[in-house]
């Protein structure tokens, strides 16, 4: 017989189990710190009794209740911190979370340029609790969606919809940064279908090269007519007739 336990907890505690061998009889589970999934704990010959038959053990199997906010990985507490695109692309501090005591906060410096999976350790952040060294808090970066902006490595990606007219004729695509400024971008050339822009030094900050950045990349999406009368075919065949 092999009960399982849902449990997951930073410090001891007693757990009354369940009644076994008589109704007069519960086993009770002493919860050390530490203790993780498939930790098992043996009650010897603590089965029901049948004459004639040696009681069976009586063993519990450790399982951990998923968190809201906390994964176990070993004996570290992992966290994972959303921030935006914006937090990304500009120095900023975030308080995170109190941890240990109710007086302390973590406080994270969000570098530039950090990426989804970059890892901040507080070294023995966790609980405290007598004889057990804490253990370490890790926070993971996830990156909140943007959206206009989709980020590709130290690129910054952007889907812009022109006419067909405008891309045979041009226009200046006016777009805002991730930090507010106004982007005039001409387009000069003929648009064909799949082009795309590349903006140098307008993308992410580049984390271990101070000063440079990725580029920007402007994915331009032509929208053609849905229909012609056939006043305007002929029109474009006489214009577009001698165009190699």
């Amino acid at each position: 017989m092999i009960p399982s336990l849902c449990y997951f907890d930073l410090t001891a505690r007693l757990l009354s189990c369940s009644k076994f061998r008589t109704l007069e009889e519960i086993l009770t589970i002493e919860i050390k710190p530490g203790w993780k999934r498939g930790t098992k704990i043996t009650f010897p010959e603590k089965g029901n009794e049948e004459p004639g038959v040696i009681p069976a053990d009586v063993i519990f199997v450790i399982e951990e209740k998923p968190h809201a906010t906390y994964k176990r990985d070993g004996n570290d507490l992992v966290v994972n911190q959303e921030i935006t695109l914006l937090e990304a692309l500009t120095a900023r501090l975030l308080s995170c979370s109190k941890f240990r005591t109710l007086e302390e906060i973590l406080t994270i410096e969000i570098k530039p340029g950090w990426k989804r999976g970059t890892k901040i350790t507080f070294p023995e952040k966790g609980n405290e609790e007598p004889g057990v060294i804490p253990a370490d808090v890790i926070f993971v970066i996830e990156e909140k969606p943007h959206a206009t902006y989709k980020r590709d490595g130290n690129d910054l990606v952007v889907n812009q919809e022109i006419t067909l007219l405008e891309a045979l004729t041009g226009r200046t695509l006016d777009l805002t940064t991730l930090d507010g400024r106004s982007l005039m971008i001409p387009l000069t050339e003929i648009v064909k279908p799949g082009a795309e822009i590349v903006v140098p030094n307008e993308g992410m900050p580049i984390s271990k090269e101070a000063g440079r950045k990725g580029n920007l990349r402007i994915k331009l999406d032509v929208k053609y007519p849905s229909r012609l009368t056939t006043e305007q075919k002929s029109e474009l065949r006489r214009v577009l007739a001698s165009v190699s």
